[in-house]
């Protein structure tokens, strides 16, 4: 509704813009003044209310534009806010279900390559193992054949012979047997650690001479001990007698193995009150240095070693033998100059053994 204040008399300006003045305090701002010529008071007065009606009617109408926009902008907010949210949650799952599949695909590569590895060791296990049957099965086969066929014609020495042939290959079948068997428990974790009171400087002498023997003269076993730990005193290392045999049996069987111009084995055992060391040096034909990482894998044979015999089990035996001591065990080696093995076995702990 628009308000209009007319003057009923040129002579009343004065109540004319008194009702204006009143209308516009209450609110009322559509108003039609009526415009008085002349330039004295009363005239600039109606002036100045037909400006403020103006200026109230303009913010007036600021105020409804500035009140949509707020309210479309809460709207589009509210609609945008939604909407990332919704995008938010596409994000998360989408992400979730990227996860999920990265998992599964990381445990079917695994599985494959787990796979991958057990035909590979499969592969190489029927490849060494009939390899290494089939040499002494050849001859224990040829032994008996002759011995049968030409039984009435051998002296006994010659006969004898033949027997510590057929009694070695049946050795040494046992062997290949028991490393198999050793392997396989020692990856069940079925291997059994039982330690006891060990004199090593004893226990290095005597394996030595056992293996000097079997060596024979193209090989000289330099043992050296440097042992600072009194290991004949009442208070000795506890080690497991069986696995330590095993460990130093094969160390110093493949040093002989592997130099087949014979020569100087060193062997040396330093030890103290946290550590024992034990160090074979041999002057063989050397591993290469890209196969060397693999050297403790069943079944790895190295590419240099030609006809000689061997499963490839004894390094990973040893391997696992010395973990279960605790210690570790290091390589070196260059082709054409030999190998050196090191075992390091902690010694946490001592027991105590009566002496007379």
């Amino acid at each position: 509704m628009t308000y209009r204040i007319v003057a009923m008399s040129l002579n009343s300006p004065r109540h004319v813009y008194a009702v204006a003045v009143k209308h516009i305090r209450q609110g009322k701002k559509q108003l039609k003044i009526p415009k008085l010529p002349g330039k004295d008071t009363i005239a600039r007065l109606g002036q100045f209310l037909r400006h403020a009606v103006y200026s109230l009617t303009k913010w007036e109408i600021r105020q409804k534009v500035t009140s949509a926009q707020l309210s479309l902008e809460r709207s589009s907010k509210h609609g945008l806010q939604e909407m990332l949210w919704h995008s938010d949650q596409t994000f998360y799952q989408l992400v979730e279900k990227i996860q999920i599949e990265r998992k599964e695909a990381a445990e079917t590569r695994l599985a494959l390559e787990k796979e991958r590895e057990i035909n590979e060791l499969k592969s190489r296990f029927i490849a060494v193992t009939s390899h290494e049957f089939r040499t002494p099965l050849t001859s224990i086969l040829l032994c008996c054949e002759f011995l049968r066929d030409h039984n009435h014609k051998l002296s006994e020495d010659t006969k004898q012979r033949y027997f510590e042939l057929i009694k070695s290959s049946v050795k040494h079948l046992d062997q290949i047997i028991e490393d198999v068997l050793l392997i396989n428990r020692a990856q069940a974790g079925k291997v059994e650690f039982n330690p006891i009171p060990l004199d090593l400087v004893k226990f290095c002498f005597n394996l030595v001479e056992q293996l000097q023997i079997v060596a024979g003269e193209h090989y000289n076993i330099v043992f050296t001990s440097h042992c600072s730990y009194n290991c004949k005193a009442n208070r000795l290392p506890s080690m497991d007698e069986k696995l330590l045999r095993y460990i130093l049996t094969n160390l110093l069987s493949n040093a002989i193995k592997y130099s087949p111009q014979g020569g100087n084995i060193l062997f040396d055992l330093v030890c103290d009150l946290e550590s024992v060391t034990f160090q074979i040096q041999d002057q063989g034909i050397g591993i290469p240095k890209e196969e060397q990482p693999m050297l403790f894998t069943s079944f790895f044979r190295c590419s240099n070693i030609g006809n000689l015999p061997g499963t490839g089990l004894g390094l990973t035996i040893v391997k696992n033998a010395v973990e279960l001591h605790g210690g570790q065990i290091s390589v070196e080696s260059e082709v054409g100059l030999g190998t050196t093995f090191t075992v390091i076995l902690p010694l946490h702990h001592t027991v105590t053994v009566e002496t007379n």
